[in-house]
């Protein structure tokens, strides 16, 4: 890793670009060595953390999942925005069932969504909080309690289970690495089936 964080400074160097070294941080995934080695960029050392957010994706050390903190906040993000939606209904009064599912699909369908052509769902229940806001606000939408049935929620509003719509996605980004061949993606595609095929690890394949 320190041989890498070299190149990055000789890369940079030569580029003309500056690294913010307080933001560059590092975490140890795995069991953790007795003392964790030093790295450093442009002479200063990183800083190790538990949980960090890269282009939108939290990661954490200290946990089984890595993603379950980017579920949590991409929960309590939607759980927000979806209150925020229905408190115009104090100002306007009760929103009709199209425009609050314009709203949904603009405002809070992102955040739940957030991340899932990377971040799948390996466990069941990691999309469990995420799949609550989702039918709070359908039901909502739809004018029903909170003991109606589930399939007309998506019945008659043709929003699609959010399980399916993530899985839906992930396809098509895995359809777009192989179609198009993005270098730097289908890198890390080819990398994550090394994996499996010579090493049978667990990997995003």
């Amino acid at each position: 890793m320190q041989q890498k964080l070299h190149e990055v400074e000789d890369y940079c160097a030569r580029s003309f670009l500056l690294v913010n070294v307080p933001k560059t941080l590092a975490s140890a995934h795995g069991p953790l060595p007795d003392v964790l080695p030093t790295l450093t960029l442009n002479n200063a050392p990183l800083q190790y953390v538990p949980t960090a957010t890269y282009v939108g994706t939290t990661f954490t050390s200290t946990s089984g999942d890595i993603f379950r903190a980017h579920y949590d906040a991409k929960e309590d993000a939607a759980r927000r925005t979806a209150t925020a939606v229905y408190s115009l209904e104090s100002y306007v009064g009760p929103l009709p069932p199209r425009l609050a599912l314009h709203l949904y699909h603009t405002h809070v369908d992102p955040h739940l969504t957030a991340g899932c052509e990377v971040v799948l769902d390996s466990r069941p229940s990691a999309v469990l909080g995420l799949e609550a806001v989702q039918k709070t606000f359908l039901r909502r939408a739809l004018h029903l309690s909170s003991w109606s049935p589930l399939t007309p929620l998506f019945t008659e509003s043709g929003v699609w289970p959010l399980r399916y719509r993530r899985l839906e996605l992930a396809l098509r980004y895995l359809r777009y690495v192989l179609r198009d061949g993005p270098q730097l993606a289908q890198a890390a595609m080819e990398e994550s089936w090394q994996l499996v095929v010579q090493h049978s690890s667990p990997s995003w394949w």
